[in-house]
Order: structure tokens, then C-alpha cells, then sequence
């Protein structure tokens, strides 16, 4: 049996969400707790993957990140890209 696009929507909910945000807070915890295992000062990030004590205060601020400075530092902690996204379903 075919089934129409109608009966496929109706059948087929897609995932939606109508917000994405960064859990500044939790992935700077995380980075310090690194941070510490290694027992590294916050200028290793730099002299490591060029990550500033800068970018280490605004998310200590719950400030915004670049994408890259985000994908850097997701590689380094080995974490999956969507560990510190929240994300709000509707």
C-alpha cells in the first residue's frame, strides 16, 4: 500500500525544538576539573589549543562562545559535540 505525504505527516512526527543553548557553566566546570586532574594552570589551554583566560572568564560569566572555540575545547575535554547543549522541545 502507498501511503500519501499526508498520511506520512500524520504518521511521522519530526523532532522540533524551538531552542538550542550552550550550559556555559557546566562545560567551565568541566574544563577546570581538567584543568586539575592534569595540574595545569588556566594558561595550558592557551599554549595548548589557543583558548584564552579571556574565553575561560565569559563562561565563568554565562557569556556567549564562538562554535570553533566551542568545538576546540569539546576535543579536548573528549566529550561528544551536544554534552553541554540544552536543548527545549516544544
Amino acid at each position: 500500500m502507498r501511503r500519501t505525504n499526508n498520511q506520512l505527516n500524520k504518521t511521522i512526527k519530526p523532532f522540533e525544538f524551538n531552542a538550542i543553548s550552550l550550559n556555559t557553566a557546566r562545560i567551565h566546570g568541566a574544563i577546570l576539573f581538567r584543568l586539575n586532574q592534569l595540574e595545569q594552570p588556566q594558561a595550558y589551554l592557551n599554549e595548548r589549543i589557543g583558548i584564552s583566560r579571556a574565553t575561560l572568564w565569559r563562561l565563568s560569566q554565562n557569556k556567549d562562545i564562538t562554535m570553533e572555540t566551542y568545538f576546540k575545547l569539546i576535543q579536548w575535554l573528549d566529550v561528544d559535540f551536544d554534552e553541554y547543549i540544552n536543548y527545549k522541545t516544544t
